[in-house]
């Protein structure tokens, strides 16, 4: 019973505390440190939303609470609540992510998680996500506006091979449906598929993780994002100290980031991010990223 009352009681607190922090991203705070990666953690409910075929590595009932706050012109808002648990060689997950900007835009994304382990090296995952938006649109003169607004589903594939203790390979299709976005009933333009492959090597010294992402923008120009970082943890997984480096739209975009996160009492992980953009001048050079985990052991 009392695990049960305190796995209710930080769920509330985080909802509300976390609601004011950090930047727009599905990404946890314990990725943002790690160059941007969210795809390569096994047992973390939040990289199993990005790959749901790491889900059967979930050990505890999990949830996950995150708020962010893109502090530039648009002062864009994030809250997110992931929950999932595993039984056997299957692993279920659902998550919800509220965007929002008091005055132009507001977003709701949710969705639900699959996976399932052959054995204990090959996993298959699928998720299907829900995105409802709405815009502002002022005229010419910025008087008159008229609010648009849609809803669309996307469906995402994940393949993860874990070739031994060190290492883990994977590989994903997110919107591999296309998704349509459309604006006023007319057709803008489609989320393109983006293709993913991570992998993670892990020595008795540090934990190196890499991540190549191919896809096409709205203007069907392909991009490849590059993504490397690494863990390591101190004082019998107490403290974690992370890094790393990521680029964006074909290089047009460089992060440098920086986290830790600590294991407390009652299961309790509290995990911090920072990144700082050096060519990214229309946002703020450094955004900040905090989330917290909390594992109810069955």
């Amino acid at each position: 019973m009392k695990k049960i009352i305190l796995f209710i009681f930080m769920t509330v607190l985080t909802s509300h505390i976390f609601s004011i922090f950090t930047t727009h991203t599905f990404n946890s705070a314990r990725s943002i440190g790690i160059g941007k990666i969210s795809i390569l953690f096994e047992n973390d409910i939040a990289s199993g939303i990005e790959n749901p075929a790491l889900l059967p590595t979930l050990k505890d009932f999990q949830v996950s609470s995150m708020g962010n706050n893109y502090m530039n012109s648009l002062s864009l808002f994030q809250f997110d609540i992931s929950s999932g648990i595993s039984y056997n060689n299957f692993g279920f997950a659902g998550n919800l992510s509220l965007f929002f900007n008091n005055n132009y835009y507001s977003e709701t994304v949710g969705g639900l998680y699959f996976g399932y382990g052959v054995n204990n090296k090959y996993f298959f995952g699928i998720g299907i996500k829900y995105l409802s938006y709405s815009i502002l649109e002022y005229d010419f003169w910025g008087i008159n506006f008229s609010k648009q607004s849609n809803i669309t589903f996307g469906i995402n594939l994940s393949f993860a091979y874990k070739l031994s203790d060190k290492v883990l390979m994977t590989f994903i299709i997110n919107n591999i449906n296309s998704p349509k976005i459309f604006n006023n009933n007319d057709f803008k333009y489609n989320l393109t598929p983006r293709y993913i492959i991570g992998t993670k090597y892990q020595s008795k010294f540090i934990s190196s993780y890499y991540e190549l992402q191919f896809r096409q923008n709205e203007f069907l120009y392909p991009t490849l994002d590059i993504k490397i970082g690494f863990e390591k943890d101190f004082f019998n997984n107490f403290l974690a100290i992370r890094t790393g480096v990521a680029t964006e739209d074909s290089l047009k975009g460089f992060y440098l980031t920086f986290g830790t996160g600590i294991n407390l009492k009652y299961n309790i992980k509290i995990d911090y991010g920072l990144i700082y953009s050096i060519d990214r001048i229309e946002s703020s050079l450094l955004n900040h990223f905090l989330s917290v985990k909390y594992n109810l052991k069955l």
